[in-house]
């Protein structure tokens, strides 16, 4: 899709390890894994690409996009300093609480103990334990009990996750109970506009593990979507999010009639919905992506 609205593409790889957009799409690709961008620059210079903007692919290049933006103070540049709460879901949450946004009570851990001991003292079953700074539904697990806590620990610490990184600690937060949905959104200059309004359906592993089930591309205009986008903005402001796109996961807690962010991306939505948005609205994240 991007193709269509550029001359020439080149995808650049931040990791080696993973990437979540096809280079095929691309006219080229250059590798940039030690994110050295002095060394990017001269790769580009070399083989005569003149780069009109950069645009964020996917997770794995979130923190390489604001190191390059950053170093060479594009215009549509966001906030550096909180960059990796943009990547890290524990500060991400942190982030948010400063604001006095609605956020996840959480606690970073380094051992199923500490998670347990937490638990006991400031949630109740069932919890969710997940890495930092994984993406999809990688290792995040629901626990309704001790042993459950046990078994995520073990199964997912100091292990490699998708990205090729380690995960040192764990993230143990309290699980909400409601409705996922997902705003997409584009912002220029610090105003957000929203693109598309998602409602995901997830099913649960008898390992405790979380799938995805169905999606539906949801009403932009209903009353949901403009309580939704409105938490959805305050929630960009405090990740530091001016500019480009963004994909907010958000569920809709039940018995507290309101809003609470799970995680927010600063990338496009992955996968076919920019595809399936175009095709039902004749735009999509991506258009308004370039356009901005």
């Amino acid at each position: 899709m991007m193709q269509e609205k550029a001359k020439y593409v080149v995808g650049i790889l931040a990791m080696e390890s993973f990437c979540l957009f096809e280079p095929a799409l691309c006219n080229n690709t250059i590798d940039a894994f030690d994110n050295d961008v002095d060394k990017l620059i001269s790769n580009l210079n070399d083989n005569n690409y003149e780069v009109d903007k950069y645009i964020i692919g996917c997770e794995s290049g979130v923190q390489f996009y604001d190191k390059i933006c950053n170093h060479l103070n594009l215009p549509y540049s966001n906030d550096y300093t909180l960059s990796e709460a943009r990547r890290n879901k524990y500060l991400m949450q942190e982030a948010i609480r400063n604001k006095g946004i609605r956020n996840i009570q959480q606690k970073l851990c380094d051992n199923h103990n500490d998670a347990i001991e937490f638990i006991n003292k400031h949630l109740k079953y069932p919890v969710i334990v997940k890495p930092i700074d994984s993406a999809g539904t990688e290792g995040v697990t629901y626990c309704i009990d001790e042993s459950h806590v046990i078994n995520a620990f073990k199964n997912f610490l100091n292990k490699e996750n998708v990205f090729g990184i380690i995960n040192k600690q764990m993230l143990v937060q309290e699980f909400l109970k409601g409705t996922e949905y997902v705003v997409d959104s584009v912002s220029k200059n610090g105003i957000h506009y929203y693109t598309d309004f998602w409602q995901y359906e997830k099913e649960k592993t008898k390992e405790g593990g979380i799938i995805y089930k169905t999606v539906k591309n949801l009403d932009l205009t209903s009353d949901k979507a403009k309580i939704m986008f409105e938490y959805v903005k305050q929630c960009l402001d405090a990740l530091g999010i001016r500019y480009g796109p963004s994909h907010a996961e958000v569920i809709w807690i039940d018995d507290e009639n309101q809003p609470c962010l799970v995680e927010c991306g600063a990338r496009m939505h992955g996968s076919k919905g920019p595809l399936q948005s175009r095709l039902s609205k004749k735009y999509s994240q991506i258009d308004l992506t370039y356009d901005v």
